[in-house]
């Protein structure tokens, strides 16, 4: 499974440490929760496309439990957006460290891989009379996902039916046990 929170959690992270923001400066987007003071930031994660042909693989021990485990890349989408004090300072350092050392470790330390990002949006608008400043850009991931699940072994199994051949019939009664 793609732990979306986590990396939700990772990008907030991420933001803070690449701008300085104050941690609560850096919210996960929610349209009806309060925005902070000032200059801050939103995370919005969109859940993952499936990209190419998951790798399936099981457990499979004689006489236990089946393990299927099935992994596959995901491509998830991330919006961040800047508001207000700082907006587009905060946006253009985001970006100019993506390329740092720092960042990459990071993103490999949090299961993530970097694909790319878009160009930044000017999304500024006048809100409650005053103009709010905003800038705005997506980055590309790529996740890996993964998921298990147990099936169970068969320990008994009854086979019943009758036997025919010309005017001759015979039950036939087969029961396997482990």
């Amino acid at each position: 499974m793609l732990d979306i929170e986590a990396i939700r959690l990772a990008l907030v992270q991420l933001v803070i440490n690449t701008t300085g923001l104050a941690a609560d400066k850096v919210i996960i987007a929610n349209q009806d929760a309060p925005r902070p003071s000032g200059g801050y930031a939103s995370v919005f994660v969109t859940p993952s496309l499936k990209m190419g042909l998951d790798r399936v693989t099981y457990n499979n021990d004689i006489g236990v439990d089946l393990d299927e485990t099935i992994e596959g890349h995901r491509e998830v989408k991330i919006s961040l957006n800047f508001f207000r004090t700082d907006a587009y300072t905060n946006a253009g350092t985001f970006l100019i460290l993506l390329q740092a050392t720092s960042v990459i470790d990071y993103f490999k330390a949090n299961g993530l891989g970097f694909v790319g990002v878009s160009e930044v949006r000017d999304i500024s608008e006048v809100n409650k009379e005053q103009w709010e400043e905003r800038f705005q850009f997506d980055l590309t991931l790529f996740a890996l996902a993964n998921f298990t699940e147990t099936v169970s072994a068969i320990a008994t199994a009854n086979i019943e039916g009758v036997a025919e051949s010309g005017d001759n019939s015979s039950n036939i009664n087969i029961n396997i046990v482990e």
